[in-house]
């Protein structure tokens, strides 16, 4: 596409263009975007689209990344989810959303999603707060299904490894960790099933990440590397199942000045792009 014209910046207005364009300044790493910027032009790409597609739909907007192509301007893509969603200024989105410690009933497009399903998933899980829940996409229907179908299969459990050498404060590490927790809602996400059985991603607010560490330094290298294979084994035997994290982190104490870090995932919630997204936020904190 052409580079970028010097126009006359359109500060975004209304509640779709505000959402729109946090979602492209987060995902093209721009400080910030008008309603008359274009999307490639502002370096977007491919992945770019499917990024901005996934964003938008955990916000309750279900836009392919093909769209991203046939409206590039912002604002002709704020008039194309208009009609696709039947979007006014009353509502922000078809996500529903906690209320004081209940789940309600917003704009509700699936009809299965209804107060009586909500109140059933929250009765199961009194003790945590759910700050929105929506259905799965249909990429991660196929996933898991799959998954739910062949238990034993772990072909969508993800392990990364990180081999650490130098000094290491280790709990700074899992605040840090931590603190990518706290930002982003694929981390604090499990999946519930309603009274039949359908999944939905429920977001968990105040997620405290699920964490140990294992001292293995009196250990000698062989010992250590023994350990760790046997320890890997049985972390892709668990898995994950429903209603819990589909994340956890392991840290390993190999020596004063050796460390590894083991970040187990499922790719029903973090894909490989995701995941590579979250390790270079990571460590930039």
């Amino acid at each position: 596409p052409e580079k970028q014209k010097n126009e006359i910046f359109i500060a975004p207005k209304t509640e779709m263009e505000k959402i729109l364009t946090s979602v492209w300044q987060e995902v093209l790493k721009v400080d910030r975007v008008g309603v008359n910027d274009h999307f490639f032009a502002l370096g977007g790409d491919s992945i770019k689209a499917i990024q901005v597609s996934v964003r938008l739909y955990r916000q309750g907007f279900e836009l392919e990344p093909k769209n991203l192509f046939s409206f590039p301007i912002l604002g002709d893509m704020v008039q194309f989810v208009k009609k696709l969603h039947h979007f006014s200024n009353s509502q922000t989105s078809d996500v529903n959303k906690m209320n004081d410690n209940k789940v309600t009933v917003l704009n509700v497009k699936d009809k299965q999603l209804n107060q009586h399903t909500l109140t059933k998933i929250q009765e199961k899980m009194p003790d945590i707060k759910i700050e929105r829940i929506y259905p799965l996409a249909p990429f991660q229907e196929v996933i898991y299904e799959h998954a739910a179908t062949e238990p034993d299969t772990n072909a969508y459990f993800e392990q990364i490894i990180w081999a650490l050498e130098g000094e290491l404060d280790i709990n700074l590490f899992i605040q840090c960790f931590q603190q990518l927790v706290d930002r982003h809602d694929s981390l604090r996400t499990i999946i519930v099933q309603d009274e039949q059985a359908k999944p939905w991603q429920a977001v968990i607010h105040d997620v405290q990440m699920i964490s140990e560490i294992k001292n293995l330094i009196e250990m000698t290298k062989q010992e250590q590397q023994k350990f760790l294979d046997q320890w890997m084994n049985e972390n892709l035997s668990q898995g994950f199942k429903n209603d819990e994290l589909m994340n956890r982190l392991c840290i390993f104490q190999l020596g004063n000045n050796e460390h590894k870090v083991v970040w187990s995932s499922h790719h029903l919630l973090c894909d490989g792009w995701s995941v590579s997204i979250l390790i270079d936020e990571l460590f930039q904190l």
